[in-house]
């Protein structure tokens, strides 16, 4: 099992951990073979191991967890995870009070992101990882933030590995402002040249340029030959 950490990899393919049987994982047509269930209440809250996709109705819920127990990882956020839900087909229930998710591209095994909940995780991890086991030989954890890999990875028999094409960088607010020194050569350059070239106000996101900044994405994505860059088509579905 690999748990990616912000950013790490936790490998458990080596746990001893046995697999229950679990059922209701979502179909999403990918994944496979899978016991389901099919949600006739869709506002029901999603209980393990009975996962649920990600859908707009769940905003609520999902902020509150993550309002509660603030995640260090930058991609936890509700609004992250429903842009990207069609990429990541995330899913999502509750284990006791902690938030558990999966996801999982094309045809490859799901993965799990980080528990959230306001307690130790120790047992969130081990029903997340039971649950993937299930459907992988070795189950795999994104997006670990560093200090969730040292406090658990030991108790745990997780092996821990970087991920360093999925960190997050941090600027400070000051060097941002003064883009001082040889580092930020290239963004002073860029932001003189802006000025220089365009007149420009700072404008308040409405509603009234939604459509604006839309018309203004695809004109982009045509530049870029979206329909070219599976990557870019992915950008441009989670914006829409």
């Amino acid at each position: 099992l690999i748990v990616y950490c912000h950013y790490l990899k936790l490998d458990f393919s080596t746990s001893n951990m046995e697999t229950a049987e679990v059922k209701g994982f979502r179909d999403s047509g990918i994944i496979g073979p899978i016991d389901y269930t099919t949600w006739n209440c869709m506002k029901a809250t999603p209980h393990y191991p009975d996962f649920k996709p990600l859908s707009l109705e769940d905003r609520d819920q999902i902020t509150a967890f993550l309002h509660q127990s603030p995640p260090v990882t930058s991609e936890l956020t509700f609004t992250n995870l429903f842009m990207w839900r069609y990429h990541y087909n995330f899913q999502w229930c509750l284990a006791n009070d902690t938030l558990l998710l999966i996801g999982h591209i094309a045809e490859a095994p799901p993965f799990g992101l980080p528990p959230v909940g306001p307690h130790d995780l120790s047992s969130a991890f081990e029903q997340l990882l039971s649950f993937l086991a299930n459907h992988s030989d070795a189950p795999e954890i994104h997006r670990v933030p560093e200090v969730l890999a040292q406090r658990y990875a030991t108790a745990l028999s997780l092996e821990v590995l970087e991920d360093r094409a999925n960190s997050d960088y941090v600027y400070r607010t000051e060097s941002l402002i003064n883009l001082s020194g040889r580092k930020y050569h290239r963004k002073r350059n860029h932001l003189k040249q802006f000025r220089k070239r365009y007149s420009y106000r700072y404008q308040t996101l409405e509603d009234d340029w939604i459509e604006a900044c839309l018309e203004l994405e695809e004109q982009w994505c045509r530049l870029k030959s979206c329909v070219e860059n599976p990557a870019l088509l992915n950008e441009e579905q989670a914006i829409r």
